[in-house]
């Protein structure tokens, strides 16, 4: 049983280290319905989900998702799935 233990534990070591994959389109519109509902937005379902372009002046990405009316857009990080609503 002791002989187990180094490798049980060398597996979750190397299983811990592996890189997060980045967001999908259909994650990132799922944050931010998620967002909404949280927040008690009644935005209704995105219409529309643009991918992440150029990284901001602090290196971020952001998904684009747009809601029906005016100024409804969440952004979505690329990395992280961190919701905010666009300036």
């Amino acid at each position: 049983m002791l002989r187990i233990l180094p490798l049980c534990l060398v597996a979750l070591i190397c299983a811990a280290c592996q890189p997060r994959m980045p967001l999908t389109r259909t994650e990132a519109s799922s944050a931010a319905r998620n967002w909404c509902i949280r927040d008690g937005l009644a935005w209704g379902d995105p219409v529309e989900v643009s991918p992440p372009t150029e990284a901001d002046s602090e290196g971020r990405r952001w998904w684009k998702v747009r809601f029906a009316g005016d100024g409804r857009i969440a952004l979505v990080n690329a990395d992280s799935g961190w919701v905010k609503q666009a300036p």
